[in-house]
């Protein structure tokens, strides 16, 4: 089942571009709001796969990473990176507690040298695409977050916002009072 991650960007401007240097840029960062994933039809852009049927409702657990770039020019941080989608917790925790081991490394190298779990229960190399760069950038992991975030059918995608977030640590997984969702009109 291919599956969409709805999510709210807000991009902070944290460096203004200076005026008189035309090829300077805005330096920015980025803070996501997680809504929920929904299954999309074979012919959509999808973010994620899960081998198993969803049905609206269920309660998923998503493994996502934020990731920094920079260039001569500018740099942006808290770049949202969708990692896994999981049915159970330790699942979810597996996946994080190894791609964690990533954070502060450049990811165009390193993210072949780890294994996250399968929803069928097996283990496959980080994929290089799970980021979004340029050809001249080079990705920084920040930090790993695991979220708990539910199925949405398609009509409501853009409209709940139930979740929960965790910080992940290679001990414990604690709810982070830090990210606590923004109201949507509720």
């Amino acid at each position: 089942m291919q599956l969409q991650v709805i999510a709210e960007t807000m991009t902070e401007v944290t460096r203004a571009r200076d005026p008189h240097d035309p090829w300077d840029a805005d330096d920015l960062h980025h803070v996501t709001d997680l809504v929920g994933v929904v299954a999309v039809d074979d012919d959509c852009h999808f973010d994620l796969v899960h081998p198993l049927p969803l049905t609206e409702g269920d309660q998923m657990f998503l493994v996502w990473g934020t990731y920094a770039v920079q260039d001569a020019y500018h740099s942006q941080t808290g770049l949202p990176a969708w990692i896994g989608v999981y049915s159970e917790l330790w699942m979810a925790e597996a996946c994080a507690g190894s791609v964690g081991k990533l954070v502060g490394q450049d990811l165009f190298d390193a993210c072949r040298s780890i294994s996250i779990p399968t929803p069928e229960g097996g283990w496959v190399s980080l994929p290089r695409g799970f980021y979004q760069i340029g050809d001249d950038e080079h990705p920084v992991l920040e930090a790993v977050h695991l979220s708990q975030v539910p199925m949405l059918p398609p009509a409501q995608a853009l409209t709940q916002a139930d979740h929960r977030h965790f910080s992940v640590s290679p001990q414990v997984l604690e709810p982070d009072a830090s990210r606590t969702p923004r109201s949507r009109g509720r």
